[in-house]
């Protein structure tokens, strides 16, 4: 509940004895109180709804009166407030029609990765332009990665191993970091993506006690800078897109990570980042995942979002 007031105005509580005051409570506008609950009455037309007030973390200051009995100069942000309403409708035209109120709960819809057969295993390539990182020493690069992973379906959540080879499969170096050759460690480090919508998933980075993902960039065996990447949760936003039909169906996601937490270690030489840390990382990229029946064999298992 948020209390509003005009410019200039508030509630005031005031206590008088006789002709004496004792205590004024002045309460300025505010919001986000609660909790307040509802409660659906009645039926048809004569529901009504009752409103439960348990309100805590109010805001107020209170001026003293005279004499016995007065209050102190104070405020204070630990005011409450419990009670009771019961709110009752009428038709809009002058009369005294009752008219039916009552509340109508939306319950978010919440997506689930469904696969053909049960479990499945997921394998998953970087599509499109490659995947770009950006720290404050700078940007890394990648142009492949790989991602696995065996979940049982339907599910909200999946946990996917990534990998991101040192070469391409031409032979070029994958990453690049700073300007400088470049080499993703994981360290065992996984992801687990949060499905949520198909619109607005998430991802957290998931590490064992003392380890976390490590961008290590070097020239001529010199070490330039290598950043860090800690466990973290709720990282986002992830889209995802169901892509193909029946049995060749499969799903593309979207990364457009911002926030991420990490720190960098200062290497040697020419072109060396310094040591720092923030929580302003970004990541993007695609992937395109496929499913495979989990049998050892390669027989394709449409998967989609539904």
């Amino acid at each position: 509940m948020d209390i509003i007031c005009p410019a200039g105005k508030e509630l005031t509580v005031t206590a008088i004895s006789g002709s004496t005051l004792k205590c004024v409570v002045h309460i300025p506008g505010q919001t986000s109180l609660g909790p307040v609950t509802y409660t659906d009455v009645g039926s048809g037309t004569t529901r009504e709804l009752q409103i439960d007030f348990n309100i805590t973390g109010i805001k107020y200051s209170h001026t003293p009166g005279t004499g016995l009995g007065s209050c102190t100069d104070g405020g204070s942000t630990s005011g409450s407030y419990t009670g009771s309403a019961l709110l009752t409708g009428e038709k809009d035209n002058g009369g005294t029609e009752h008219v039916g109120v009552f509340q109508k709960v939306t319950v978010p819809s919440v997506d689930e990765l469904t696969s053909e057969s049960s479990p499945v295993t997921l394998t998953g390539k970087q599509v499109g332009a490659g995947d770009v990182s950006s720290f404050t020493a700078g940007t890394v690069k990648c142009k492949e990665i790989n991602y696995t992973a065996t979940t049982s379906t339907p599910t909200t959540t999946v946990s996917v191993t990534p990998s991101f080879p040192a070469k391409t499969v031409g032979g070029e170096q994958n990453c690049t970091s700073f300007g400088f050759p470049g080499e993703v460690d994981t360290n065992g480090c996984t992801y687990l993506f949060h499905i949520g919508t198909a619109t607005a998933g998430t991802m957290d980075v998931v590490c064992s006690a003392g380890k976390e993902i490590t961008v290590t960039s070097s020239s001529g065996g010199t070490s330039k800078c290598v950043v860090h990447v800690p466990a973290q949760t709720g990282l986002g936003t992830i889209t995802y897109k169901n892509v193909g039909t029946l049995a060749t169906k499969e799903v593309e996601l979207e990364v457009a990570l911002s926030s991420i937490k990490y720190s960098h270690t200062e290497g040697t030489g020419f072109g060396k980042c310094t040591t720092g840390s923030a929580t302003t990382g970004s990541y993007t990229g695609k992937a395109l995942i496929t499913g495979e029946r989990d049998n050892g064999g390669t027989e394709h298992v449409g998967i989609f979002l539904s």
